[in-house]
C-alpha cells in the first residue's frame, strides 16, 4: 500500500496545487485505496486548501461507491455554503437521492 507523505511538501515550504492534490485522491479511490484517499482529502482540508466543485465530484463519487451517503451530503451542503454552484454530477446525484427517498431506500 503506498504511503501518505503529504507534509513532506509543507516541510520545505511547498504548497501543492489543489488539481494536483485532487489527481492523486482521484488515483487513490481508481487504484482501490479509498482510506489513503480521503487521508490525503483531510490534510488538503487542515492545510488550508479550498474546497472545490472537481473535488466535491469526486469525493461525492467515492462516497456514492462506498455508500456513505451521510458524508456525501455533508459536501453537498458545504459546497451550497460556500457558494459551489452545482454541476450535472450534482445535479444526478440529488436526483438520485430524491428518487431514493421517494422510493423509501434513502
Amino acid at each position: 500500500m503506498p504511503q501518505s507523505d503529504c507534509s513532506t511538501g509543507r516541510k520545505v515550504g511547498a504548497c501543492p496545487l489543489t488539481s494536483s492534490l485532487i489527481v492523486m485522491i482521484n488515483g487513490c479511490f481508481s487504484n482501490g485505496f479509498p482510506t489513503l484517499g480521503f487521508e490525503m482529502y483531510n490534510e488538503m482540508k487542515q492545510s488550508g486548501v479550498c474546497l472545490n466543485l472537481y473535488t466535491c465530484n469526486v469525493l461525492i463519487s467515492e462516497c456514492c461507491r462506498e455508500q456513505d451517503f451521510c458524508f456525501a451530503f455533508q459536501l453537498f451542503d458545504e459546497m451550497s455554503q460556500k457558494g459551489i454552484l452545482l454541476n450535472i454530477v450534482m445535479y444526478n446525484f440529488s436526483d438520485w437521492w430524491v428518487l431514493q427517498a421517494k422510493q423509501g431506500k434513502g
